[in-house]
């Protein structure tokens, strides 16, 4: 059905044929045509891809699509240690998020965007330090740090951790 709308929105001017979409609503490469649009976008159409994913996934045609420029993807990590992936994320594939991010450097370093959002249980020098080390050995340009807008008021401690991550991510 999304490779129809976005025919349809195209083929209507309701796109710009070199726009871009925004693919973001929970994990997209959970959507069972994932690997059908990416494939599709990338050989029928122009348009750009934004995606915001969790990377515990990598749909078989992204790395085209990394390689051709035409693809920005965000993952927000917030961890830099399995134990605490586990515990913000209430899930156990820290390792294979890592390989995938690494997967997305190879393909195209400018495409890859890594987030970190600060929390009082992610907010230690290990956590930090293995964000660093990662977003570093994966080449990553762009490393994008907040804070959990939900979750109350922020402490000084998280602000003051999140100061010291922008500081030592500039350095590398």
């Amino acid at each position: 059905a999304w490779i129809y709308r976005i025919n349809d929105l195209v083929s209507r001017g309701l796109i710009a044929p070199d726009g871009c979409i925004f693919w973001a609503d929970g994990e997209p490469f959970l959507t069972k045509d994932a690997d059908r649009l990416i494939d599709h976008v990338f050989h029928a159409t122009t348009l750009r891809l934004d995606i915001r994913s969790n990377l515990s996934l990598y749909p078989e045609g992204l790395g085209a699509f990394l390689r051709s420029g035409r693809v920005t993807l965000c993952t927000s990590l917030d961890a830099g240690t399995r134990d605490t992936f586990k515990r913000v994320k209430n899930r156990d594939c820290f390792q294979k998020v890592v390989e995938n991010i690494f997967r997305c450097s190879r393909e195209n370093p400018n495409g890859l965007m890594l987030k970190y959002i600060c929390l009082p249980q992610n907010s230690t020098r290990e956590d930090m330090n293995g964000f660093v080390e990662i977003a570093e050995q994966s080449m990553c340009k762009t490393v994008v740090i907040s804070f959990d807008q939900f979750g109350g008021a922020i402490s000084n401690e998280t602000y003051s951790f999140a100061a010291e991550l922008m500081l030592k991510c500039q350095e590398k």
